[in-house]
């Protein structure tokens, strides 16, 4: 008995309305894609776009003792995420911001007051081009301290009493006390009267 082979050949791009024909490729089809319906003109650019976005303008702002605000922009559209560090290992990234944007702003938050940063951001496009920026570095601020002074007249004592540095976002809570046939009758903060409490805030 013998061998036969059976040989299926798609006609690509045939709508069925026209005479078939024969046409030769020489060389090898990298890939083929077939869909069910006509592809738009950005579909098609996408399909075709091997080019990484360009990234540019970037920019340190807001700036903290504890955070920082990157800001880039790239000419397509892209997501966006900021890898940062101590050195330019980073081993630290923000979360990947899906959004297909041209402008993009990412919050860096929890950093170490009064210390260098490393960081680079990362864009890639609808068709998965990635483009990583250049290391770029920026220094945190120092924490802001405020003095705070409390007396106390001579009928009674505050503590703590004197200046005291408390740092920003802090607080320091005051005790009243009056001595022995005295009477607090009001604590003034900043000039206000708050009444004649016995602690502060």
């Amino acid at each position: 008995s013998g061998l036969s082979t059976l040989e299926t050949y798609a006609d690509i791009g045939n709508n069925g309305n026209r005479a078939y024909r024969t046409e030769a490729f020489n060389g090898i089809i990298d890939g083929v894609r077939i869909y069910n319906r006509a592809l738009s003109t950005d579909e098609v650019l996408e399909l075709y776009n091997s080019a990484p976005p360009a990234i540019f303008n970037i920019q340190e702002t807001n700036i903290t003792s504890s955070g920082a605000t990157i800001t880039w922009n790239t000419d397509e559209n892209s997501t966006s995420q900021v890898e940062y560090g101590l050195d330019t290992s980073y081993g630290n990234a923000t979360d990947l911001d899906t959004s297909l944007v041209t402008s993009h702003s990412v919050l860096l938050t929890g950093l170490a007051s009064e210390t260098l940063y490393h960081y680079h951001v990362r864009s890639k496009d609808a068709s998965g081009n990635e483009s990583i920026s250049q290391d770029n570095t920026f220094p945190t601020s120092g924490v802001s301290t405020y003095s705070i002074t409390a007396s106390a007249g001579d009928g009674g004592q505050i503590n703590p009493s004197g200046t005291t540095q408390v740092a920003s976002g802090g607080s320091q809570t005051y005790t009243i006390t009056e001595n022995t046939g005295y009477h607090i009758s009001d604590v003034v903060v900043d000039g206000s009267s708050v009444g004649p409490v016995t602690s502060y805030p």
